[in-house]
């Protein structure tokens, strides 16, 4: 079960070594069916005694609230709270695993705390009584000696949530009282942790001290308004008398909340300091800017329909509300066969968001033959999960979803831990760099959970540092270079054994050996080997087939010959099976001033498997004078 134990006047005690104490979600089974349990928190508030201590298992998370006499405590997995209320001897040892936490609602002064696992202090909330009805809340007293420890803020929660729409904010409500002698305290120490309305309302806390030394904590509410009606076509998203809650259209000076579908965003700013989307599609047209936005997953941001035109953007500040596992997204549609819908908004938070291409017969001509969703603006500061697909599985590798980007902060921001599904790509999704770049974000990763690839323009290099896992085959379109770093894996679970990417047009390298490793490219005829003095290759590509049979790749040295240091530069092509017969007609070396070129094969042996290695030699031309 999960919650708070029964029966918390019976005790546990702990007789023998190797007691552990679980928490996680178990599927228990019989002849008849099997049943799910989730146990996964839960808090025992009785006694534990004994001296043999305990180990805390399972990713879920126990709280121990009573008296404490057992021994020693090691936290393997998930999380152990030691509540307020609990008491332990003192020198209590506990020992925390790395990955595994320990949040104490008390002081650890006494403890002794080890382990290269996470430890949080944390304060239990402080709840204030609230009347909705009257909007007035009774403020607490503490006493001189309230103090709040250094690097912990107190949580500060109202007794029940403020209802909305909410048109005329309060009076800034006093919530706190600290008589004179306590050490001074700041806005910065306290957090709002009254439950909220899809985070609504905003919140504020200031701390004034009186001439006779007392301390009063006040929280601000902001006011909101809500969205009563579906906003009619054209109207834009600023509404007017008859969508807003308050009966106006959006102003400064107030916080908007929409629950319905916004049919049009035309050539507009949204002008009320705050906008929070919650189930609703919104549908823009042009450009539009929203300069400070919530979003909450399930929503959708779509190009209207329209035969004017099919290039429009959505500018300003965006946070997707959410954490990085959810289920749902933010979904942002482009719609227009040969336009492109840009969000060039700056993004934060961590829900997922989910980039849709759709093609509309829209008098659009020529072009891409679906629409592409684009994503220009400076994303690093965004933590979630991207995930790039097509509204139907009726594509083809020349008609997926191109997902456009200009810079590697459109990407996302750095994360905690290796995310392999960072960026997943399905039914033919292509990323398309707008212009030369590194994709190398910490812990982010590209997963092909369909036929995916990379489509890149003439001119442009796309050098993908991340990790990338093919649970399908993986195109390669475009003139441009591509140029693969990051280690490779195949399957749904990164387990499989390889994988197949087909060259198409313009370049591919590989930058490190377990970019592509079991990776078996099929090359169309003009294609490119590129190889790179960055890269430090033992093997190269070690599958390599052609398209048609009699097809022949041409092989260029990154950089030409400003890239060639010294007089002599060798590089590996590819180590494939010697059974694949000799393909050193088919590696066609581009010419490179001053320098002549060869291909040199060695036999070797890779896995017990007779192969041929196929390398490029470089070596300075014509007459060389040394001077010493």
């Amino acid at each position: 079960m999960n919650g708070v134990m029964p029966n918390a006047a019976r005790g546990i005690q702990i007789n023998k070594s190797g007691f552990k104490i679980c928490a996680t979600n178990y599927v228990f089974a019989n002849s008849a069916a099997a049943a799910y349990q989730d146990c996964s928190s839960f808090e025992l508030p009785m006694p534990i005694s004994g001296s043999y201590g305990f180990t805390k298992d399972g990713d879920g998370t126990v709280t121990l609230s009573g008296a404490y006499t057992a021994g020693d405590i090691v936290v393997a997995n998930g999380t152990l709270h030691i509540a307020a209320t609990a008491s332990f001897p003192a020198g209590q040892n506990i020992s925390v695993a790395a990955g595994a936490s320990l949040i104490a609602h008390q002081s650890l002064d006494g403890f002794n705390v080890s382990g290269a696992g996470t430890v949080e202090r944390v304060l239990d909330p402080l709840v204030v009584t609230y009347d909705d009805s009257t909007h007035t809340a009774t403020a607490i007293a503490r006493g001189s000696s309230y103090q709040i420890p250094e690097g912990v803020t107190q949580p500060i929660s109202f007794s029940e949530s403020v209802a909305l729409p909410l048109h005329v904010a309060p009076a800034r409500q006093e919530v706190l009282t600290v008589a004179a002698g306590a050490a001074d305290l700041s806005a910065d120490d306290f957090v709002d942790a009254t439950e909220k309305t899809y985070g609504l309302p905003k919140t504020s806390f200031t701390v004034e001290k009186d001439g006779a030394g007392v301390q009063h904590v006040y929280l601000t509410i902001r006011p909101v308004v809500v969205s009563k009606a579906t906003f009619p076509a054209n109207v834009g998203i600023n509404g007017n008398a008859e969508t807003w809650s308050n009966g106006s259209a959006a102003q400064e000076g107030f916080d908007y909340l929409i629950t319905n579908t916004v049919n049009g965003i035309e050539n507009v700013a949204f002008a009320g300091d705050s906008l929070t989307i919650a189930n609703a599609d919104v549908y823009s047209r042009e450009h539009s800017t929203i300069s400070s936005a919530t979003i909450y997953p399930g929503n959708t941001l779509r190009q209207n329909d329209s035969s004017g035109g099919g290039r429009w953007t959505v500018t300003g500040n965006i946070c997707i509300a959410g954490e990085y596992g959810g289920s749902k997204y933010l979904t942002f549609q482009a719609r227009y066969k040969g336009g492109y819908h840009r969000l060039s908004a700056n993004l934060s938070g961590a829900g997922p968001l989910k980039l849709v291409g759709a093609g509309v017969d829209a008098g659009i001509v020529g072009g891409h033959p679906l629409g592409s969703p684009q994503l220009y603006g400076d994303n690093s500061a965004y933590l979630g999960r991207m995930y790039v697909t097509y509204s139907d599985n009726n594509r083809t590798e020349y008609d997926g979803t191109p997902f456009g980007f200009n810079s590697v902060d459109a990407l996302g921001g750095a994360l905690d831990e290796f995310k392999f599904d960072s960026l997943e790509l399905n039914r033919y999704s292509m990323m398309c760099p707008a212009e030369s770049m590194t994709f190398s974000t910490e812990n982010r990763g590209i997963y092909g959970s369909g036929p995916f690839g990379f489509d890149v323009t003439n001119g442009v290099t796309f050098r993908v540092g991340v990790p990338i896992r093919m649970a399908s085959d993986m195109y390669k379109h475009g003139g441009g270079d591509l140029l693969l770093g990051g280690a490779i894996s195949f399957g749904a679970d990164g387990a499989g054994a390889s994988g197949t990417c087909y060259v198409r047009e313009g370049g591919i390298g590989a930058l490190a050996d377990t970019a592509v490793a079991g990776l078996d490219v099929v090359f169309s005829n003009g294609t490119k080997i590129i190889l790179s003095p960055e890269a430090t290759l033992a093997n190269g590509f070690t599958g390599v087939s052609f398209e048609p049979a009699d097809a022949a790749v041409s092989v260029s040295v990154a950089g030409g010959s400003s890239a060639l240091a010294g007089e002599k530069f060798t590089a590996v092509i590819a180590t494939v099976p010697t059974s694949a017969g000799d393909l050193s007609s088919r590696f066609e070396l581009e010419e490179i001033k001053g320098f002549t070129g060869t291909i040199v094969t060695e036999s070797v042996t890779e896995g017990d498997i007779p192969c041929t290695r196929y390398s490029a030699k470089y070596s300075h031309s014509g007459l060389v004078i040394i001077f010493k």
